[in-house]
């Protein structure tokens, strides 16, 4: 609408007032309008709310750490808390995968067809392998004591992991580490 405005505005402006006072005239709007709109855009700025708690924890996963601040905010705005009482299960080995799971506090406890295979705290993630790799779950998740974990949805995972090179291979050098296959 400026545009348009403008492009009819500014040859009157010139044909009446020449070039350096049409020069002049603009240049001294840019200011006014920063003025005239400088409430407006300070209220949306202070209404605008940043998830700070979900941003540090995305931060401590290697697979986001790299991601720009602008894909960061987009995934923290797709978090969702779920609570875990110890004993809940997250993740049931052999069940299609759905989400990733960043642990903000607590403790899951990991193990495959009964046998404990490692602990997992906060800020770490759990459920990568099914979701990266199009496998079944290879594991189970449980809580060992109350935790807080974010879940992401699948896709919008893949999508924040394949958008970055250093995020793709630190989610390699995850799922190596937990199938124990050693890089060749």
């Amino acid at each position: 609408m400026a545009g348009a405005i403008g492009s009819v505005a500014a040859p009157v402006l010139v044909e009446v007032a020449g070039i350096r006072a049409a020069l002049v005239v603009t240049g001294a709007l840019l200011p006014v309008a920063a003025i005239v709109t400088w409430p407006h855009i300070s209220r949306m700025d202070r209404e605008v709310l940043v998830p700070e708690r979900e941003l540090g924890i995305l931060r401590s996963v290697p697979m986001f750490a790299l991601l720009p601040l602008t894909a960061m905010e987009r995934l923290a705005g797709c978090l969702v808390p779920i609570r875990l009482a110890p004993g809940d299960v997250l993740i049931r080995e052999g069940e299609p995968g759905d989400d990733y799971f960043i642990i903000a506090e607590g403790r899951l406890e990991v193990s495959e067809a009964g046998r404990h295979l490692r602990t997992c705290r906060a800020g770490e993630g759990v459920g990568e392998i099914a979701l990266l790799r199009q496998t079944p779950r290879t594991a189970t998740v449980t809580a060992g004591e109350p935790t807080e974990v974010f879940a992401l949805d699948g896709a919008a995972f893949r999508a924040a992991v394949a958008a970055n090179p250093g995020s793709t291979a630190a989610a390699d050098r995850v799922i190596g580490e937990r199938l124990g296959v050693t890089p060749g």
